[in-house]
């Protein structure tokens, strides 16, 4: 891509033309070309003697350096890489006279310095670049130098660092400075003392050997010589290489021949040559080789690959001639002509050549000492120009009548069709009729009526698409008069023409000629004199005998001088068709001048002729001669190369981006563009664009003028690439002022620059990586931002990434955490905002308050509080800022829960909990049961059931604590009412005892109807009966005053009602009722029941009954008064009530028999009462192991008796024993025991057993671990969590309640720590203590680091103090060791073995980041071609230094050509710091040679054949074949040798297949032989030229003429002739006839050879002039004149030279000339014959006033000078301008005329090449004219 130059669009046309002369003065074949000069400065250095290009600011493009004589100027001027300049910048002034200046580094700090060799003073200096082309004072080197001339850099002692060479003039010296490699130089070292007028030095590898030796070039002694170096910089005797160049000036070396060795080129500066010498790979050179003898004063020389095809071309710069030029190398050191780059560099005196404008090729800079300027010349390569395809055209004749588009002609009657075809070199008639012809001008009768569609098919040389016109032609029946026989004409001669037409009226018509006589008549006769074409018309009134239209017939009329026709302009290696008139029978010669200028392909010898032309101006020209006709001509074309131009877009550009887009050439064009939009510069020739989506986009130029470029449109893709994102900056939010952090974003893959933006701070280290050093400074307002930017074009930047840090000054940060806190809990307090990296100094006020467990130094602490019911301030300092938090330790709550100890089954109880501190209230309550169920979230719980409590309670500061309580289970006592009857008969009122039972210490109430009747004691009371008919509802209250449990009996209720007497039932309502009898039967005797009760022992509860009854019973029925009953046979029974319940049964005995008198079922019966007095239970009252357990009786019984005795057996072994109703127990063991208690009332004893559990001790038991010494935490771990508390005592007065405390000892001793719990049941472990050791804190020390600043990539290893068990790293790890790479701060927390720990001072470590070493292509294995080479490449930087392995680069490109791994590294020269990248590489080895063959080798013109690859096909190639059409086949039509190859995915191409030849056979051309109707004479030999077919056949009246098969032949017969003409593969063409008679009146040739006859016109006479180049026999000539052409009269008759072998001229003047006057020559035997001499010319005159003529301009072309001759009548002054030809005056003159004949010189010496026009101004009368120079 480049910038356009800033030229209006009237100079860029300007420039153009400009640019089209240039081109037509190039006389060899190139594929480039220079635009014009582009001026860099002027005058700001005087002098200019050197120019160099060189990256001297580092940033990847060539600048400039010039070293100026007469000002003693070091210049340097910066390029910004499109070949745009900066102003001038000096870096010194101090070097007297300088000739030269190079730039190398010196110093070896990857930049490049300056050096200066200066005449005046002697002096070889330096300069040192001290970045960015910035340049130090002047070191000196030498000051004996004497006239010191050139100056070099070049490592020849083999240490790896830059040496300096020197010429000098005035000393004839060649030596060189010895470099220590740090700009410091050793003293001179003379190589040679006999290079007399030293003016040049140059080195390179001569003999192959690896080192460098030296060439020098002395003016005095005409001498190129070169010194051998063995390595070391010891050099041999001068060994000579030539002393033929006059004046020795410039000196340079390449390798010219491709032979892999270095040639040497030289420049004459007192001569004119630049030449080269071969070297034959040992420092032998061959004999001086010339290149050019065109470069006058030829003061610099270089060589370079100018053109693009790997072979090295050279530059030259000639000071007399202000010339720059350059000279094509075909590769094997065969140089082309001079091709001029400028002849207007003024003074030329250096040339130079680099790639000024990054578009990849070299461009050419100059300094000219005439005018004092630096300009360059931009490289631009031809775009090879689309085949002009062809255009398929023709006219007739008779001809058309517009807007007719349809021939109307009748029967026999012959067409003549007139090729008007351009670019077409073949071409096909088809008649369509059967007859087809490839004849370019055939002659057509159709003999037939009818409608027919003529096509003329066009063929283009090249094999592109053929093009097609057609006519439609209507062919009437009737028949045409015939006009006998036209054929070709001479200019000024007359002709026959006659009609076989027996008609009424003939009416000729004629154009070309005049008709002189038989108008009206069958036969007429014309005088021809308007060439180059002429018509016969005849319509004849012939009634319905003939056609009415008329017959029409072309005359050919052959005139000395014709028109080429075709195109001026053409493109570089176009194929056009050019053509003359045609005139049949002639034979056309034609030729190009100059000859190197284009090719000929086809047509020579015909009128049509097809050129391909090179790319420089030239003439086409052709000579005509009818073979038959004593007439010729000639004829010439000036053509001019123009270009194909093309786009200059760049290969990629960024999304949202503009770039410059241009045409090669400056010239108006419109764009069009896809993915972007145009921003400025349509309708010119450099758009910008901006590039709006990512992908791939166009752009498209179309010339605003169509017609001057080659190619009509131009089109380029461009990719458009998305903005990557950078990635997130990652690094410290909360800085502090005046430190450094460390911030990366992730590496991006590929070559990629970083560009770092800091505000607020500086950046330490890192600009370019991925990695930075930033310190903040105490602004306070911080920004970071980086850019990505891609190191591979086009430099994309990537979407900018930001960061903000937050100073501290600014947000200062804060504690977060829990203020209200428990003592001896541990906290987490963080710092907010959080500074990972940071190290903050924790504090506690007062000290006492608590312990910092963990994280000294980090954002993030443990902390212990101990002292309960106070205050403390946690305090944290970092960065001159402290931040605060007040802290309230609360107290540990000390729950207890208060009443009942006790519950009566069956009742409920409240449990309440308090503080044992008044006042003190609780936040949250939680309740449990021993099974841990929640029960309650209430400050109290009622509960239903004994067993075992808790509550956890917290108070405001979230301290917990836990109080248990056991709820013992009291037995209720027993209410019940015992009577004897529920029923009372008012009858017989009788008064009811109710009894409630009895139990110890029972005491109690009765109520009646619900209501109290009396607060007794007793468990007696009387129900009174009475009369009424009522009921009565009884309960009593009992209340046990031991446990004051109460319970309420059941009602028992008392119904009085009427008893009316009946049979069967009792008649005292006290007697116990009866079952009820089956049947009412009357009393009887004998029968009688009776039983009597027995007791076993004292046990009440089981009873015996004997039976005593008499009767004849049938069974018995007993009834236990229990609810149970049962038959009872035999005569004993026995029943047990349950031992829980005391009463008074009735027990009856029935007894059925059978009534003797009714025999009715009946029964009797009898009772008793059975007393069950006792029931024993009683309670204990829980206890733990070692404590009493509490017996107390529960026994009841009843009123009647009382319990006299109580006997005790605990079940643990000891003996029962009889005691009270209260006894208290120990038990010694845990375990499982049956405790049973006997009462008795004497007669009767009663037990009861209660099983009970007594659990083992709680364990006290714990461990401590972690820190033994002052200051640090212990945590205390019970042996079992499950308690429902605990209760440490540290042996300070300190305690706890919390089940695992942490406690810090604030000072060294030994402490005993007892701890004791308790469980849900209330019971408490014995003590158990520990002494606790607790020594002096210890002393933090220092971590070890290894390195504290170090180089991204490498590591430092931190190794934390001795003596630690274990570590804690801030980056989380746990070894004594850490490896870190990355900057931070980092610090240890050491544990000790003895549980001791301390925090370390932090490490700071700083990560240098290292250098970019990512290599492009971003690819891990790249593919390369057999025989291809790979530019590896890095970013560039001056500060880096770059080492490639394997190899021994160190530059930051590696040209690599095999397959391998490469590494490189990139060493960053400021900070030390390396980094590494690898790329492998793969070399592709080609596939086979495809074989291919062809179906038809020779075709015939228009035809086409098939060529295929025969051998395998690999679907995954491309095949690509000579000509670029791509596929396994191809269809051809074109001659040449066809090849190709194949291309495989990884573009690796396999060699050429075997080349086959297609040879494409033309029709021969048969315009050379002459048709229609001549006469000759006898023994002529009628020809057509040798070549224009392979064999001939002649025929005779339609028969072969045996053995007539030459291009010759001799007529014997009058007759009809034509040929068969043959080429190769049969393609033939057949001539139309040749009526031939013969001659009666014949002469011999002419015995002169004449070679010109013309004239002048003159003021007042026409001059005659004619030439002869031989004459035998010759007696004089006569000259006649006519005015009408025909009628010729004598003149004048001038003597001859009779016998003469040299050239005679003649001349006469026409004193009495006519306006129009015809000329003619006759020669004259001495013997009388006369013959016609030359051709009729013809000259008319002016006007008779002012300029009457331009009689010469010669010569043409010119050189330079051209004289232009002019006649004037009036004598006045005559204005001369010039023109170029876009309109622009570029001379101009005027000159006073001394004569009516006056010649004027014209200089265009200083002009470009080409034509140019011009007009002469006598004030009257404007005549004008044209010039070419070439």
């Amino acid at each position: 891509m480049r910038t356009p130059l800033n030229i209006q669009p009237m100079q860029k046309h300007l420039l153009y033309i400009l640019f089209l002369l240039c081109l037509s003065n190039t006389p060899a074949w190139s594929q480039i070309f220079f635009a014009p000069e582009q001026v860099i400065a002027q005058s700001e250095t005087l002098n200019p003697m050197r120019v160099v290009a060189a990256d001297l600011d580092g940033d990847g493009f060539p600048d400039v350096l010039v070293a100026s004589s007469i000002d003693s100027k070091i210049s340097l001027y910066k390029n910004d890489g499109f070949g745009n300049f900066g102003a001038q910048q000096i870096i010194s002034t101090l070097s007297s006279g300088v000739n030269a200046a190079y730039a190398a580094d010196l110093d070896g700090d990857g930049d490049l310095d300056v050096l200066s060799a200066s005449y005046n003073d002697n002096k070889i200096a330096w300069f040192e670049n001290e970045g960015g082309g910035n340049f130090g004072p002047i070191q000196t080197i030498s000051t004996n130098a004497n006239g010191a001339r050139a100056v070099y850099a070049y490592d020849f002692d083999g240490d790896g660092d830059l040496d300096v060479l020197s010429a000098s003039h005035n000393d004839n010296k060649i030596a060189w400075y010895q470099n220590d490699g740090s700009g410091n130089f050793g003293t001179q070292q003379v190589i040679t003392s006999a290079a007399f007028g030293a003016h040049a030095a140059f080195a390179s590898d001569l003999d192959n050997d690896g080192d460098l030796d030296v060439i020098s070039a002395s003016f005095y002694d005409n001498k190129i010589a070169w010194y051998q170096n063995d390595g070391l910089g010891n050099f041999g005797i001068q060994q000579v290489i030539s002393t033929d160049i006059t004046g020795a000036w410039s000196v340079f070396a390449a390798d010219l021949d491709g032979d892999d060795d270095s040639d040497v080129i030289a420049a004459s500066g007192a001569g004119n040559l630049i030449v080269w010498y071969e070297n034959n790979g040992s420092g032998i050179f061959g004999l001086q080789q010339i290149i050019t003898t065109e470069a006058n004063l030829a003061r610099s020389v270089f060589a370079v690959d100018l053109d693009g095809d790997d072979d090295i071309d050279v530059l030259s710069a000639s000071h007399f001639e202000n010339r720059v030029a350059w000279y094509e190398n075909d590769g094997s050191g065969n140089f082309g002509l001079q091709q001029i780059i400028s002849n207007t560099a003024l003074g030329a005196n250096c040339v130079f050549a680099d790639d000024l404008d990054g578009d990849g090729d070299m461009d050419v800079l100059t300094t000219t000492t005439g005018n004092h300027k630096i300009a360059w010349y931009e490289n631009i390569p031809f775009v090879e120009a689309e085949p002009t395809p062809p255009i398929a055209a023709f006219t007739t004749l008779p001809a058309l009548s517009p807007p007719a588009d349809t021939l109307f002609i009748c029967s026999g009657q012959s067409v003549q069709f007139f090729n008007q075809s351009e670019n077409a070199n073949a071409f096909l008639w088809d008649f369509d009729n059967g007859t087809t012809t490839n004849i370019a001008n055939p002659t057509y009768t159709y003999a037939q009526a009818g409608t027919y569609w003529v096509q003329l098919v066009a063929y283009h040389p090249l094999p592109i698409s053929p093009d097609t016109a057609a006519l439609a032609i209507v062919v009437y029946p009737a028949l045409a008069p015939n006009i006998s026989c036209p054929t070709t004409v001479c200019l000024g001669t007359s002709a026959d023409y006659t009609t076989d037409a027996d008609c009424d009226t003939y009416e000729w018509q004629v154009s070309g000629g005049n008709i002189t006589a038989g108008q009206g008549t069958p036969n007429i006769t014309v005088f021809w004199n308007t060439p180059p074409m002429g018509t016969v018309s005849l319509t004849a009134g012939c009634g319905e005998a003939y056609c009415n239209l008329p017959s029409v017939a072309s005359v050919p009329i052959i005139s000395p001088d014709a028109t080429i026709s075709g195109l001026t302009y053409f493109c570089i290696n176009e194929v056009l068709s050019y053509s003359a008139p045609y005139f049949g029978g002639a034979n056309y010669l034609w030729s190009i001048v100059p000859s190197y200028s284009g090719t000929i392909l086809s047509g020579q010898g015909s009128p049509i002729v097809v050129v391909q032309w090179n790319n420089i101006a030239a003439t086409l020209h052709v000579n005509y001669q009818h073979q038959i006709l004593e007439c010729s001509g000639e004829a010439s074309l000036m053509v001019y190369p123009k270009p194909a131009f093309n786009i200059a877009p760049p290969d990629a550009v960024c999304l949202n981006g503009q770039s410059v887009v241009s045409v090669e050439v400056p010239f108006p064009m419109f764009w069009t563009v896809t993915g972007g939009v145009i921003v400025s510069g349509q309708n010119s020739d450099a758009v910008t664009i901006q590039w709006n989506n990512a992908g791939t986009a166009s752009v498209s130029a179309t010339p605003i003028d169509p017609n001057i470029f080659c190619n009509s449109v131009a089109q380029a893709a461009v990719s458009v690439l998305p903005f990557p994102q950078t990635p997130d900056i990652v690094g410290q939010t909360i800085v502090c002022p005046l430190q450094t952090y460390s911030y990366t974003v992730a590496p991006v893959q590929g070559n990629t620059n970083y560009v770092w933006t800091v505000s607020g701070g500086s950046l330490i280290a890192g600009q370019n990586s991925p990695n930075v050093s930033v310190q903040w400074d105490e602004s306070g307002v911080y920004s970071l931002s980086v850019i990505g930017q891609s190191l591979v074009a086009p430099f994309c930047p990537f979407e900018p990434a930001s960061f903000s840090p937050i100073s501290l000054t600014n947000s200062p940060f804060a504690i977060s955490g829990n203020p209200l806190v428990c003592p001896q809990s541990q906290y987490t307090y963080l710092i907010t905002p959080t500074l990972s990296d940071a190290a903050y100094t924790w504090d506690i006020s007062p000290p006492d308050a608590g312990l910092i467990v963990q994280g000294q130094g980090t954002p993030e602490v443990q902390v212990l509080w101990q002292n309960p019911s106070s205050f403390a301030t946690l305090s944290a300092v970092y960065c001159n800022e402290t931040a605060q938090l007040l802290i309230d330790i609360g107290s540990i709550p000390q729950p207890v829960i208060s009443q009942p100890d006790s519950l009566c089954i069956g009742s409920i109880a409240l449990l309440q909990v308090a503080d044992v501190n008044s006042g003190v209230s609780y936040l949250s309550y939680a309740w449990q049961n021993v099974v841990n169920e929640l029960l309650s979230t209430n400050p109290t719980l009622e509960v239903s059931e004994e067993g075992g409590y808790s509550v956890l309670v917290s108070n405001a500061n979230g301290c917990t604590a836990q109080a248990a309580h056991v709820v013992y289970g009291h037995t209720a006592p027993v209410a019940q009412i015992l009577s004897t009857t529920e029923t009372i008969c008012v009858e017989f009122p009788v008064d009811l005892p109710l009894v409630a039972i009895n139990g110890t210490n029972y005491v109690f109430q009765w109520l009646l109807n619900d209501t109290l009747i009396e607060e007794v004691g007793t468990p007696y009371y009387t129900h009174f009966a009475d009369t009424t008919l009522q009921e009565f509802h009884y309960n009593v209250l009992v209340t046990d005053t031991t446990n004051t449990c109460t319970i309420l009996s059941d009602q028992f209720q008392i119904v009085q009602m009427s008893c009316p007497l009946g049979p069967g039932e009792p008649t005292d309502p006290t007697d116990p009722p009866l079952p009820p009898p089956p049947f009412i039967c009357p009393p009887v005797d004998g029968y009688m029941v009776d039983f009597i009760l027995s007791v076993d022992g004292t046990n009440c509860n089981t009873i015996s009954i004997d039976q005593l009854s008499s009767g004849d019973f049938t069974s018995y029925v007993i009834y236990w008064g229990d609810g149970f009953f049962e038959p009872f046979t035999g005569t004993t029974s026995s029943h047990t009530y349950s031992p829980y319940i005391t009463n008074v049964y009735m027990i009856t005995l029935v007894g059925y028999f059978t009534h003797p008198v009714t025999g009715n079922t009946c029964l009797v019966s009898d009772f008793e009462h059975h007393s069950v007095p006792l029931v024993a239970r009683f309670d204990l009252a829980e206890a733990c192991l070692g404590d009493e357990w509490e017996f107390q009786d529960r026994s009841y019984y009843l009123p009647s008796t009382a319990i006299n005795s109580w006997v005790w057996d605990f079940g643990d072994g000891t003996p029962p024993f009889e005691g009270g109703q209260t006894e208290t127990h120990l038990y010694t063991e845990a375990g499982t025991y049956t405790p049973t208690l006997t009462i008795s009332n004497g007669p009767c004893a009663v037990s009861a057993m209660q099983t009970l559990t007594i659990e083992p001790y709680p364990d006290a038991g714990f461990t401590t671990s972690g820190g033994t010494c002052a200051g640090s935490n212990t945590l205390f771990t019970p042996n079992d969590f499950t308690y429902s508390s605990y209760l440490w005592d540290f042996g300070d007065g300190a305690t706890s309640e919390v089940k695992s405390p942490s406690f810090s000892f604030p000072t060294a001793g030994t402490y005993t720590v007892s701890l004791q719990v308790s469980n849900e049941q209330g019971c408490s472990s014995p003590l158990v203590s520990q002494d606790v050791v607790i020594e002096e804190a210890p002393e933090a020390a220092n971590i070890t680091a290894s390195n504290t600043l170090f180089c991204e990539g490498e590591n430092a290893l931190l190794s934390a103090p001795n003596g630690g068990a274990s570590y804690q790293w801030s980056n989380g790890q746990t070894s004594p060791q850490i490896t870190v790479g990355n900057s931070g701060l980092y610090w240890v927390n050491v544990m000790l073995a003895n549980g001791c720990h301390y925090t370390t001072p932090p490490v700071a470590i700083e990560v240098i980041p290292a250098p970019n070493a990512h290599i492009n292509p971003s690819l891990p294995l790249v593919h390369i071609c057999t025989g291809d080479s790979l530019t590896l490449q890095v970013a560039g930087n001056l500060g880096y230094a770059y080492q490639w392995s394997p190899g021994n680069n160190s530059t930051n490109q590696l040209i690599v050509s095999t397959s391998g791994t490469w590494q490189v590294t990139v060493t960053d020269n400021l900070t030390g710091c390396t980094a590494s990248d690898s790329i492998e590489t793969q070399v592709q080895n080609p596939s086979p040679a495809p074989v291919i063959n062809i179906a038809d080798a020779v075709i015939c013109e228009g035809e086409t054949t098939d060529i295929a690859i025969s051998s395998f096909t690999d679907p995954n190639h491309q095949y690509i074949w000579v000509n670029g059409m791509n596929g396994t086949g191809i269809t051809v039509a074109t001659s040449g040798n066809y090849w190709a190859y194949s291309m495989d995915q990884y573009g690796c191409v396999s060699d050429t297949s075997n080349s086959v030849t297609l040879n494409v056979s033309p029709f021969p051309d048969i315009s050379p032989f002459p048709t229609g109707c001549y006469a000759v004479c006898h023994g002529e030999i009628l020809s057509l030229p040798a070549n224009s077919a392979q064999s001939f056949q002649w025929y005779y009246n339609g028969s072969p003429i045996f053995g007539a098969t030459g291009n010759e032949f001799v007529p014997q017969a009058v007759g009809d002739y034509w040929v068969q003409m043959t080429n190769a593969g049969n393609c033939f063409s057949t001539t139309d006839v040749l009526q031939l008679s013969f001659l009666s009146d014949c002469f011999p040739p002419l015995p002169v050879a004449l070679i010109d006859f013309y004239g002048k016109v003159l003021p007042n006479a026409n001059h005659l002039q004619w030439t002869t180049a031989s004459e035998t026999n010759n007696a004089y000539f006569t000259l006649q004149a006519s005015t009408n052409g025909q009628d010729f009269t004598n003149i004048s008759q001038i003597p001859a030279a009779g016998n003469s072998s040299t050239p005679r001229q003649y001349e006469y003047n026409d004193e009495h000339p006519h306006p129009i006057t015809y000329y003619r020559l006759q020669q004259t035997d001495f013997d009388g014959t006369a013959r016609q001499a030359g051709n009729v010319i013809t000259l008319t005159r002016p006007n008779e006033t002012g300029i009457f003529g331009i009689t010469h301009i010669v010569p043409i072309p010119t050189n330079g000078i051209v004289n232009i001759t002019f006649t004037t009548v009036n004598l006045h002054a005559v204005t001369l301008r010039l023109y170029d030809l876009t309109g622009r005056q570029v001379l101009t003159q005027t000159e006073q005329p001394k004569a009516s004949v006056h010649s004027s010189v014209l200089d265009l010496s200083n002009l470009p090449n080409g034509m140019y026009l011009f007009t002469l101004n006598d004030g009257e009368t404007v005549v004008s004219g044209k010039v070419v120079k070439n």
